[in-house]
């Protein structure tokens, strides 16, 4: 024999007992009257909080108040719930065993017939191991941030301490190459010529240190610049190597940004530096500068060239300090200039990326903010040139 089916009222009344069996088993449920006297709360309240059903009816939520919150917080909820507005946000509570712990909270107001609340429902959700991830999270951020500030610090005092020393070695060591080499056996000289060697590489490490040290140390002012003079003022310090390895340079559509002039200059440097010496045997450096407002405040640039390249699977690697995918006899360098790079951008807001592909090139994409003025039209575009130059 079948079940007769069950009348609207019943199967209204059943679809309220499963939601209240779902939230009872999810969420903590109180309900209060316009005084906040709690009047009706579920085992979830209990079981969190600690206290019986008896300990609660009757009291208001102080019961449960940790004393985080100043009495403005509360002030502000009761005026939002008190006008029939729902509230919702995070509360510190407090165990009966004295323990705190975080609610997520929402509390709707039951209307009257005059639209004026004669009741409220809260309903929280326990959020207390997510504060506790966040509080160590932030915590572990300030800590690294300071970390890094100690190592900045300490990179920049030392390597002001050691250039001293450093410079007295390669003047007596030149000294002693330019006056007593005659006298010096073979084997002394090449001694010599390592030592001298040895020391330039330290005096170039000790400066690409300080330069990525300074980066997040000695900031200048953000100001409205273009980036096609950024580009330029790189190319007047690199043009002897320009026009020793008759490179290209072509840079297209660069507008305004907001940057701090240095170090834009000092990024285009690295990079277009970067691109001449991994340059390819078999052809003429050719570097191409693009800039696009494709992302909402931000300018994206491309830095491409036509060099050796390299596997798109050291594309993280490059940007950390000392790290090569080459040796020293191949190329010289101290590994420390994309990390600047890096730097530079993140210190901006922006990101950098590298894509290579081994024998055709790289490209280094990047993003600055933008300034408020729009990308120039094409009278304003490049190719640069200057007289008596080999790049344009």
């Amino acid at each position: 024999m079948s079940e007769a089916p069950l009348s609207p009222g019943e199967a209204s009344a059943m679809e309220l007992e499963n939601i209240k069996r779902a939230l009872d088993r999810s969420a903590i449920v109180a309900i209060t009257d316009t005084r906040g006297v709690i009047t009706s709360v579920n085992d979830k309240f209990c079981e969190i909080s600690g206290y019986d059903r008896s300990e609660l009816l009757g009291c208001t939520h102080k019961v449960v108040n940790s004393g985080f919150h100043p009495p403005e917080f509360f002030q502000s909820l009761w005026k939002t719930i008190a006008v029939g507005s729902v509230w919702e946000g995070e509360i510190k509570n407090r165990r009966k065993n004295g323990d705190d712990y975080w609610v997520h909270t929402t509390i709707v107001p039951f209307l009257d017939a005059r639209g004026k609340p004669e009741r409220y429902i809260s309903i929280r959700f326990e959020i207390t191991a997510r504060k506790d991830a966040e509080v160590k999270t932030l915590e572990y951020a300030r800590k690294l941030e300071q970390s890094n500030r100690d190592l900045e610090n300490f990179a920049s005092l030392a390597a002001h301490d050691l250039q001293e020393p450093l410079r007295k070695i390669q003047a007596f060591a030149d000294r002693i190459a330019a006056r007593d080499a005659e006298r010096i056996s073979e084997q002394g000289n090449v001694y010599l010529g390592k030592l001298l060697d040895a020391s330039g590489r330290m005096r170039a490490l000790i400066s690409d240190l300080l330069t990525l040290a300074r980066v997040s140390t000695h900031g200048g002012e953000s100001k409205l610049i273009n980036l096609g003079n950024a580009v330029f003022d790189a190319l007047q310090d690199l043009e002897l190597k320009i026009e020793e390895t008759g490179a290209r340079v072509v840079a297209i559509d660069l507008p305004e940004i907001r940057a701090d002039p240095s170090q834009v200059r000092q990024l285009f440097l690295n990079l277009i530096g970067n691109a001449l010496k991994f340059r390819h045997s078999a052809r003429a450096p050719l570097i191409e500068i693009r800039a696009a407002h494709d992302l909402p405040g931000r300018v994206s640039v491309a830095v491409s060239d036509n060099g050796i390249g390299f596997d798109s699977r050291h594309a993280d690697r490059i940007f950390k300090p000392f790290q090569r995918l080459h040796t020293r006899a191949e190329y010289e360098g101290t590994g420390i200039g994309l990390a600047v790079c890096q730097r530079i951008v993140e210190r901006h807001g922006g990101t950098i990326r590298a894509e290579g592909h081994p024998h055709e090139g790289s490209v280094f994409h990047f993003t600055l903010p933008s300034a408020l003025s729009p990308l120039p039209d094409e009278s304003s575009h490049f190719p640069l040139r200057r007289k008596g130059s080999s790049h344009e």
